[in-house]
């Protein structure tokens, strides 16, 4: 039996406050930080795709081999944790090009292929003109269409963007990650009602939003930041969650024009090297307490043996740059569980 899992809290920009934290773990409970277990990935070693359907605009005008690179580099940045003495024992291994958009994020589904991939434009066509998915089709009751048009299913709170998820899935009696797939919201390409974010690859550069025509199209300027997104995102995929309080990648703040989350802070090294131990196993760790339904939720954490598994979503959540355009949010953005057969909660 499947049953889901709450992605833990995740503080917006500008709202970040409270005393200093060390690396946290993802476990299987994420509504009870001492429950179930920690999460881990066999044999240390984090294997993944690049989808070539879509290439932000931002990376060289839509440049595969651009794309590419930076988001390989990302990803590596996790293996060399503490270099040029590197501590940890993790291996990251790019598998290449999927030719298609099929994330193992369908409601229900987990196929063990890792893949990163970005979406362009709403799947709501309801809020996106430019949206590619027709009014009517069948995906918007039916599962979601993020799969089969390749768009980006909108689950923000109000006045929250997300700018990336990572949909974990983890085998609930042992932690065992099972699958892991990123997602990255870019833009949908329209100047008259432009969706998503602005994804940029240049590793310096003016903020794009504050040239003349800003910042949609714009070559060689920064704005969200895909090689500080992909690297955060890809915390995630190796079982890391979100800190605040400190100067982190796995902090899920964010700004426009800030490139430096490409770079592994202490704090992120730290946890790296201590799930990933160089020279020995991953660390597997059962925590205290039992991982029960809360009363209170409508969502419950599995609880089964080794046969159950849990999808978990680790949202990167940003505030809308712009205060005429976005309400200052009062309280913290929460990730979602899905069920199989796509009902929310």
């Amino acid at each position: 039996m499947s049953r889901p899992a709450r992605a833990a809290l995740a503080l917006l920009a500008g709202l970040l406050a409270g005393p200093a934290a060390a690396y946290v773990r993802t476990n299987t409970c994420p509504d009870d930080g001492n429950a179930g277990y920690l999460l881990w990935l066999p044999g240390s070693a984090l294997g993944y795709r690049l989808s070539g359907v879509h290439v932000p605009v931002g990376c060289a005008g839509g440049d595969f081999a651009t794309f590419e690179a930076l988001v390989n580099a990302s990803v590596a940045t996790w293996a060399s944790a503490g270099a040029p003495s590197v501590c940890t024992g993790l291996a990251v291994a790019y598998g290449g090009v999927q030719p298609d958009a099929q994330a193992g994020i369908r409601v229900g589904a987990v196929d063990g292929q890792n893949l990163i991939v970005a979406r362009t434009g709403s799947c709501d066509p309801a809020r996106d003109p430019a949206s590619p998915v027709p009014r009517g089709a069948a995906c918007l009751t039916q599962g979601g269409c993020g799969n089969l048009y390749n768009c980006w299913e909108d689950v923000s709170a109000a006045g929250i963007q997300t700018l990336a998820l990572t949909w974990v899935s983890f085998d609930t009696g042992s932690g065992r990650i099972t699958d892991a797939d990123m997602e990255l919201q870019d833009w949908n390409g329209s100047t008259a009602t432009p969706t998503g974010h602005y994804l940029t690859c240049a590793a310096s550069g003016a903020l794009c939003d504050s040239l003349p025509g800003g910042p949609w199209g714009l070559q060689g300027c920064v704005e969200w930041d895909l090689g500080s997104v992909v690297t955060h995102e890809a915390g995630h995929m190796i079982g890391l969650d979100h800190v605040t309080g400190i100067d982190a990648v796995m902090n899920p703040s964010l700004s426009p024009g800030n490139t430096t989350k490409r770079v592994l802070r202490p704090d992120d090294v730290a946890g790296a090297c201590a799930v990933y131990p160089a020279g020995g196993q991953p660390s597997q760790v059962k925590l205290s307490g039992w991982c029960v339904k809360p009363a209170s939720k409508g969502c419950g954490c599995g609880s089964g043996g080794p046969a159950s598994l849990a999808w978990l979503l680790a949202p990167l959540l940003l505030r809308r740059r712009r205060a005429a355009t976005s309400p200052s949010p009062v309280r913290c953005g929460m990730g979602e569980g899905r069920w199989p057969g796509g009902r929310r909660c």
